[in-house]
């Protein structure tokens, strides 16, 4: 069974009571009492929290490999580094999946095909050129 311990506020609510006894004058230890009382209406379950990698609105690097469309035969493949803002983030069996307005990776990729800083992407490149 879950317990005010178990909650997300826990710290917050724990401070916010020993306030409130304070300023009637009462001095009891809170931080001994077992707290397996209801859960109050606010109560959210520290296990079910997941904290994602990347948020909404941040920038994502990844290098493409540019090809000519209009001529092919006169220039030469070029890797370049895009730089793209996550808009959508999903849940799936494969795990925590990323979504921009023109890919989408698994948060296992970054670092490795994706990165979260122009100074990262931009390493790989060097390295993939040694390659």
């Amino acid at each position: 069974m879950s317990t005010c311990r178990d909650c997300i506020h826990f710290d917050l609510c724990l401070e916010n009571a020993k306030e409130e006894l304070k300023s009637v004058g009462l001095n009891i230890d809170l931080e001994n009492l077992p707290l397996s009382l209801n859960k109050c209406q606010f109560f959210k379950d520290k296990s079910k929290i997941v904290e994602l990698p990347i948020n909404i609105d941040d920038t994502v690097f990844r290098i493409v490999e540019y090809r000519s469309v209009l001529y092919p035969a006169l220039l030469p493949i070029a890797n370049v580094i895009c730089e793209e803002k996550i808009v959508y983030i999903r849940f799936t069996k494969k795990g925590i999946r990323l979504y921009t307005n023109t890919f989408d990776f698994l948060q296992k990729e970054i670092g490795k095909t994706v990165f979260t800083s122009k100074d990262e992407a931009e390493k790989a490149l060097i390295n993939s050129r040694g390659d």
